[in-house]
C-alpha cells in the first residue's frame, strides 16, 4: 500500500525557476498502525533534507488530532499518530476513506496545501516578491554551532588509517574535516548519536572490517560518506578520528541531546591540554550547552 502526495508550491518568479525546483513531491507508506512513512528520495544531501525538514515543521504547525510526534531521518520522515483518536475525529468527507491510512494521507495533504504554501507565500510577501529560496535553506541557517574536537593520537587511532586511504597527510585530513559545515539530519542510533550530512567526497571511509567492542563517549568517526560523534562509549564500527570533551546527551536535561535536526556544526581542532581543561570544567560543559539552545 502505498500513496504519492505532490504540493506545488508559490514563486514569485515564473521565469526564472522550474516549476519542477517548487514542487515537493513524495509517496506515503504505512508503517505499522501507529505511524506513516513519508519518503522524499534515497539520497543524503542537503535539498532532500530541506523538504524533509519543510514539511515536518508544516505538519507540526497544522496541530493534527490525533498526531503524536514527527521524525525526521536523512530523506525520509515519520508520522506517529494515535489512530483510535484519527478514526474518531474524521470529517463528513473523511468518512469516505476506507481506512485510517487513507485518512493520515488525506490530512497531510491538506496540512501541507494549507500551512506550507502559507509559508512561501508570506516569504514572498517579506522578500518584495522575491524567491524566498525555502526549498534550500529548509535546514535551519541562523548560525553555527561549534564544537572542540581533539584529533589523532589516542582520541583519533584511525587518523592515520584515513591518511593512507585517502592519500593526505593527517593534518590536511584535519583541515579538511574541520573546515567543513555539516547539517546534522537525524539522532540515533544511541540517544544524542548526531548523523551529520556534507562530508566532503575526499574523507569518505569504509567502516572497519572488525568493529571496536567499546569506542569512547565524544569519539568523532567517519563510515562512508557520513561523519557522527558516539555520546556514550557503545561498541561501533565507524573509523575514528577524533574526540570531542563535550558531552552530548543528557537525561536529566529537556531536550535531553546537545544537538538536534537541522543545526549546522562545525569542529574546531584542540589540543590535548584544552581537551581536558574542557572536560572537567563544568562551566565550560554548560556553556556548550546554552550555546546549543538557541537552534532547538
Amino acid at each position: 500500500m502505498q500513496r504519492f502526495i505532490s504540493i506545488q508550491l508559490p514563486n514569485g518568479k515564473r521565469d526564472s525557476i522550474s516549476s519542477r525546483e517548487l514542487e515537493i513531491s513524495f509517496a506515503v507508506e504505512p508503517l505499522g498502525e501507529k505511524a506513516v512513512l513519508l519518503r522524499f528520495g534515497d539520497q543524503i544531501s542537503d535539498k532532500l533534507y530541506s523538504q524533509v525538514a519543510l514539511v515536518k515543521k508544516a505538519l507540526e504547525d497544522h496541530q493534527i488530532i490525533g498526531w503524536t510526534e514527527c521524525v525526521p531521518a536523512y530523506c525520509t520522515l515519520t508520522v506517529y499518530y494515535n489512530p483510535l483518536a484519527v478514526w474518531r475525529s474524521r470529517s463528513e468527507r473523511e468518512q469516505q476513506d476506507n481506512t485510517i491510512f487513507d485518512t493520515v494521507c488525506t490530512r497531510i495533504a491538506a496540512a501541507l496545501q494549507y500551512n506550507l504554501v502559507d509559508q512561501i507565500q508570506q516569504s514572498h510577501s517579506e522578500l518584495g516578491n522575491q524567491r524566498s529560496g525555502i526549498l534550500e535553506k529548509g535546514i535551519n541557517e541562523t548560525g553555527m554551532f561549534e564544537l572542540p574536537v581533539c584529533y589523532g593520537a589516542e582520541f583519533g587511532p584511525d587518523l592515520s588509517f584515513a591518511s593512507k586511504h585517502c592519500k593526505r597527510g593527517e593534518q590536511e585530513i584535519v583541515a579538511i574535516h574541520s573546515a567543513t559545515v555539516y547539517s546534522v539530519y537525524m539522532i540515533g542510533f544511541t540517544p544524542g548519536f548526531p548523523y551529520l550530512g556534507g562530508l566532503p567526497e575526499s574523507l569518505v571511509l569504509p567502516r572497519r572490517a572488525v568493529p571496536r567492542m567499546s569506542i569512547e563517549a565524544g569519539s568523532v568517526g567517519i563510515a562512508g560518506s557520513q561523519t557522527g560523534i558516539y555520546p556514550q562509549a557503545t561498541p561501533g564500527g565507524w573509523q575514528i578520528i577524533g574526540r570531542t570533551p563535550v558531552l552530548l546527551f543528557d537525561a536529566d536535561r529537556r531536550p535531553p541531546s546537545l544537538l538536534s535536526p537541522g543545526m549546522k556544526l562545525k569542529f574546531r581542532p584542540i589540543e590535548k591540554q584544552e581537551y581536558y581543561s574542557i572536560l572537567e570544567c563544568p562551566r565550560q560543559q554548560m556553556d556548550y550547552w546554552r550555546e546549543a539552545e538557541k537552534w532547538h
